[in-house]
């Protein structure tokens, strides 16, 4: 027994526990696996045996690079730093870090100085290309990515990275030589494939851009991005049930995968299956609250599809009412009454929804409107006090107002005097969320349709392009029609919005939003709203006469104040000019001047003079806002406090004119697809 207990005994203490080599080995088997969380457990186990453990350090950061903490990758490349300091690979991956915390002159300075030091040193090369594409800057970045490959002749990086970047400049031929190369020297590299089926789809070459995805998925067969992009390839080839199968395999692999169940619920509403669409949304925004294209989408199947008393119509809308109230809370009104207009749309009888709209309505000086609130509530049997004290108390006070003096009821005023269509082609980085631009659009006429001079027609299905839309609106004697395009990419999206004349197709103004986290999506669609409708000129029609008191259907809403002048302008005389956003009129048309004496939100009295010896004015002419600098329309809005402060923290851009964007970050870039698709090339 003693001899058994000392052989036992006797191997115990020959066995050797790992130690940090052991465990750092591990950790790069997993790494190499992909299986960047093991790998992140074995690096941080060797780092504690060994705390001076320089590679153990530095793979541990390229860990949480990967995962995208970015923060946490950052202390742990400065770690690594304070262990070898003089190393570029160490430098290069803290200025690919500090892109993805969007610190990016740091990150210049960075690549910069190793370029200075070390020249030929492609990583380096491959950060100031990403910079590039960031500030829109793509032939430069394009330079940068030649300049890796002269030094790297096979680099799979740099020929993925040019393929990419000379599709997206129209240099297609020179795209598919690097296309060709990378997959003659990588054909059997899972992300060679990918990369190549999703330049296939940008070429809407979709039965190879299948074949490749599929060559990719065989390599890795559990990818979300390429299926996810596989996916979205069946979407645009029209093979919906094969799309729902794909979706389904997402979802077995993982459930909360966002992607997974926003395709489920596109290839169930095309199959016309919306009730299992909607089910499917709901589910996935279980695990993903902040896809507000998913929400957005799954919105508008309920609202074509569902009829006013389905349940899920109240469902549906409490999510938004819950937001509202959270916005509310913390002083965000522009959002807490965009999200309760949405919702009422859902569910239009919510009363306690629709007081709550009512009240932030009230704070904004918005009295007629309040009281039209609640008299709607009144009349959808609501016959509480308060309710009733309201309609009594703003009754009362606004008794005296301009609606009331000459009986007009502003319900029935039709203001929308700017007749806009939307339209759309199909994104060429739909693989995110493909057929997004449609919900998009449907978006952008919702925030328009809000302000109340705009009658916006949307066409949420794809055209084939310019001419399609101009035939369009022109058919249908628009004003103006906006082609919308929407880029996404990682967590940013942009959206732009050429506005064109109607009658002659000349452009008009281009409008440019981008923004990047959560709510990326509707605040940017806000911002577009709100850029467009300033732009255009202010002008409205006159509703009354009384000797030369008249009253015009423009309020402070629109920029009108005490002492605005109007010029008054014949109906029939005033249009808008062949190219441009101005409004056009002889010079001898103009009958006269109404200059502004009470304001509210919705109307305005004021006092007509006239010009010349014969009164011509009439109502129904129209009024005209004079202003000191017509290049700056008034928005005739303002936001709170807490407002502006979420303005900033959207981190969006907007532009009345061209296309260039200011104070973004790396993945607000005016590209976002190209930029996502490039940073995720290793």
């Amino acid at each position: 027994m003693s001899a058994v207990l000392w052989l036992v005994c006797g191997a115990a203490l020959f066995a050797r526990s790992p130690d940090a080599r052991d465990l750092y080995q591990a950790g790069k088997s997993a790494e190499n696996a992909g299986d960047w969380y093991t790998a992140a457990e074995h690096y941080q186990e060797a780092l504690h045996r060994n705390p001076a453990f320089f590679d153990a350090q530095f793979s541990l950061a390229v860990c949480f690079y990967e995962l995208e903490e970015y923060d946490r990758a950052l202390s742990c490349v400065l770690e690594a730093a304070k262990l070898r300091a003089d190393s570029p690979d160490v430098l290069s991956l803290q200025g690919f870090i500090l892109i993805g915390l969007g610190r990016l002159p740091e990150a210049e300075t960075v690549f910069t100085r190793i370029l200075q030091r070390w020249p030929n040193h492609i990583d380096a090369r491959f950060g100031l290309g990403e910079l590039d594409v960031a500030a829109g800057r793509i032939s430069s970045a394009e330079n940068q990515y030649m300049e890796a490959l002269h030094r790297s002749p096979r680099s799979r990086k740099a020929l993925l990275s040019l393929a990419v970047i000379c599709q997206q400049e129209g240099k297609a031929d020179a795209a598919a030589q690097f296309i060709d190369q990378a997959l003659e020297y990588y054909g059997d590299n899972a992300q060679t494939l990918y990369i190549a089926g999703v330049f296939a789809a940008r070429e809407k070459n979709y039965g190879l851009a299948e074949r490749y995805l599929r060559s990719a998925l065989a390599v890795e067969p559990e990818n979300p991005e390429t299926l996810n992009a596989w996916a979205s390839v069946l979407y645009y080839a029209g093979r919906f049930r094969e799309m729902n199968e794909a979706a389904d395999r997402m979802i077995q692999l993982d459930r909360s995968n966002p992607a997974a169940w926003y395709q489920k619920t596109l290839a169930l509403s095309e199959l016309q299956r919306d009730s299992e669409a909607v089910a499917a949304a709901r589910a996935g925004l279980v695990s993903a609250a902040e896809d507000e294209i998913l929400r957005f989408f799954a919105e508008d199947i309920v609202l074509r599809t569902f009829a006013l008393e389905d349940p899920a119509r109240a469902d549906w809308a409490q999510d938004r009412f819950t937001r509202a109230d959270s916005f509310a809370r913390h002083h965000m009104a522009v959002r807490a009454l965009a999200e309760y207009r949405r919702g009422l749309q859902l569910n239009p009888y919510d009363t306690d929804a629709r007081q709550a709209y009512a009240s932030l309505l009230l704070a904004g000086g918005q009295y007629s409107r309040y009281l039209e609130e609640m008299q709607f509530i009144q009349s959808l049997g609501e016959d509480s006090v308060t309710v009733a004290d309201a309609v009594e108390n703003y009754g009362s006070l606004l008794a005296q107002s301009v609606a009331v003096r000459w009986d007009i009821d502003p319900l029935y005023v039709d203001m929308g005097h700017i007749s806009v269509g939307i339209y759309c082609t199909e994104s060429e980085s739909g693989l995110t969320h493909p057929g997004a631009e449609e919900t998009a659009v449907l978006a952008f006429a919702d925030a328009l349709a809000a302000f109340r001079r705009f009658s916006v027609h949307a066409e949420p299905e794809n055209l084939s392009g310019y001419a399609a839309a101009f035939r369009t609106s022109r058919e249908r004697n628009e004003d103006f029609f906006f082609l919308l395009s929407f880029e996404e990419g990682g967590s940013g999206i942009s959206l732009s919005a050429d506005l064109y004349v109607s009658r002659t197709g000349s452009p008009a103004a281009n409008f440019t939003v981008s923004g990047t986290g959560n709510s990326r999506f509707s605040s940017s669609v806000r911002r577009l709203a709100d850029s467009a409708a300033s732009a255009f000129p202010v002008f409205g029609r006159i509703l009354r006469r009384d000797q030369n008191r008249v009253v015009l259907d423009l309020g402070s809403r629109e920029g009108v104040a005490v002492d605005s002048v109007l010029t008054v302008v014949p109906d029939g005389a005033l249009h808008f000019a062949a190219e441009g956003l101005a409004l056009q009129f002889a010079g001898d048309a103009a009958l006269g001047t109404v200059t502004v004496s009470t304001v509210e939100s919705g109307l305005s009295e004021g006092s007509f003079s006239r010009s010349g010896f014969f009164d011509r004015m009439n109502p129904g002419d129209f009024v005209v806002l004079q202003t000191e600098n017509p290049e700056d329309p008034a928005s005739g809005g303002g936001q709170t406090a807490g407002d502006a402060a979420a303005g900033a923290a959207d981190r969006t851009s907007s532009a009345g004119s061209g296309s260039g964007t200011t104070g973004q970050t790396a993945t607000e870039a005016g590209n976002p697809a190209l930029f996502s698709l490039l940073r995720a090339i290793r």
